[in-house]
């Protein structure tokens, strides 16, 4: 049978201090090996590397954003100018078609239509700017409006081609 083998404390103790001592050597050996302190080099300039490009990434992250945002009050001073603009538009309309709703009143007033023909006349061009803000309504009389002028003119173009003094054959 195999002999059991008793240590006292002490040698317990100088067996562990001799392992701590073995350990330290071997810790001290290893941080003390040039290929580890190549590495810890490699290391800490691929940190800074990293740093670097995150730094960049971040000023080119402020830089785009404050483009978008300079992009952003443009537009938006842009769609307020359009729209000023619109409103002046509508109401230089709005007072251009009062002043022609007002001359053709004051025409037949003077006319001499009075009362309720006068009022008929007044619900007829109210009448009348509704329906033409409807496009379905304001295509056939726009080309009702042009139609007649190009047919007269391709007639008569057509007629005076057909004369052939006017534009003798080449032979």
């Amino acid at each position: 049978m195999a002999s059991f083998k008793d240590t006292d404390l002490k040698d317990r103790q100088k067996n562990a201090s001799e392992a701590r001592k073995a350990m330290l050597e071997k810790f001290l050996a290893k941080a003390e090996d040039p290929v580890l302190e190549q590495r810890r080099v490699e290391r800490a300039a691929i940190e800074e590397a990293r740093r670097i490009r995150q730094t960049e990434r971040e000023e080119a992250r402020k830089i785009e954003d404050a483009r978008l945002a300079a992009e952003a009050a443009l537009r938006i001073a842009a769609e307020a100018e359009a729209k000023r603009v619109a409103e002046e538009e509508a109401a230089r309309k709005a007072k251009e078609e009062a002043d022609i709703m007002m001359t053709l009143l004051a025409e037949q007033k003077a006319a001499g239509v009075t009362g309720a023909a006068l009022d008929k006349l007044v619900a007829d061009m109210e009448s009348f700017k509704v329906q033409y803000a409807d496009p379905l309504f304001r295509m056939p009389m726009t080309f009702m409006e042009i139609f007649p002028v190009g047919l007269l003119i391709s007639l008569i173009s057509a007629a005076v081609l057909r004369n052939p003094r006017v534009l003798p054959a080449r032979g």
